[in-house]
């Protein structure tokens, strides 16, 4: 493009319409949040004379503090002339904790090119299904595998374990939960946090405690596996949660398939589709997806770029 120059600068708070506008054009309105992001460290506009036509912004999480989140918006127009390129050397000239971390849709073609040529890797796909229930109850206890092994195995939902209540119960839970969630999240590692904190993760408001369920080992009731399920902002879903189970103790899938199956029995009484988020770094969420007749659904790609100073 004849006479093309670019100038890059700290984003202002009187570049927010344009910014607004660019993100809608580009069909990222899902993050204009971002914008006035509360944990926001850095944000950088691209302008063609006083035209905003390009906008990256990054941020940290608390649950996550070692990698730094970007997020990147290009003009349609100006796609293909390495205005991306000069918004993420700009990134890479801050004292920034890495790797930096973005994630974008399977189809935003565009955008996996811009992160793979600019030096970022793959390192989990998250899938995000649907479940009618209606489509899985007239076989589902059919096919309901028995536990391997002999063992007799209690389900209770966290709504029987909080009447009683078994603090116990719930403090083994806790150190589950981390331990999976740990493992599973390898590729952009947990931070410290204390059993309190995590009380407050699995204590959720948006936790449905009577379809939230332990499998226990009735012989010594240590708790064999648990499968959360959450109420959705979206009217009629509800949103399966964290799941794992002890491997060493239990056939993995045929667990699992019984957790799942509970709460794919309360949706269809309350008459809920269900809904996941499913990365392929977790085996527990994968092997619920290969056992039920998930839709197909869009995938959300998320791509990592180490310190290469």
């Amino acid at each position: 493009m004849s006479g093309f120059h670019v100038v890059v600068t700290n984003y202002e708070d009187n570049d927010l319409l344009q910014v607004e506008e660019l993100m809608k054009l580009c069909l990222e309105g899902e993050n204009l949040g971002r914008i006035d992001h509360p944990r926001r460290i850095f944000a950088f506009t691209a302008k063609r004379i006083d035209k905003v036509i390009g906008y990256v912004v990054g941020w940290t999480n608390k649950m996550h503090p070692y990698c730094t989140y970007i997020s990147i918006v290009i003009h349609p127009a100006y796609q293909g002339l390495s205005v991306e390129t000069l918004l993420l050397h700009e990134v890479e000239r801050l004292d920034v904790i890495y790797p930096l971390q973005a994630s974008i849709w399977e189809t935003a073609q565009y955008l996996n090119m811009t992160y793979k040529n600019n030096g970022f890797t793959e390192v989990r796909r998250t899938y995000m299904p649907e479940l009618d229930p209606d489509d899985v109850m007239p076989w589902l206890e059919k096919v309901m595998p028995h536990l391997e092994g002999g063992q007799d195995i209690i389900f209770k939902s966290l709504y029987e374990v909080g009447r009683i209540p078994e603090i116990m119960i719930m403090k083994e839970l806790i150190t589950i939960v981390r331990q999976v969630y740990e493992e599973t999240h390898l590729v952009n590692r947990l931070g410290i946090h204390d059993d309190e904190s995590w009380m407050r993760f699995l204590q959720a408001d948006d936790l449905i405690i009577e379809a939230s369920f332990i499998a226990m080992d009735r012989s010594d009731n240590t708790i064999l596996g648990y499968a959360l399920l959450h109420h959705s902002e979206q009217p009629g879903y509800v949103e399966l949660g964290w799941r794992g189970c002890k491997e060493d103790k239990v056939n993995l899938g045929n667990l699992l398939k019984q957790l799942t199956a509970n709460q794919i029995t309360y949706a269809h009484a309350q008459e809920y589709t269900l809904k996941a988020e499913i990365d392929s770094t977790d085996h527990y969420q994968m092997e619920m997806l290969a056992a039920f007749p998930f839709k197909p659904a869009p995938t959300w790609i998320t791509y990592q770029k180490q310190n290469t100073n």
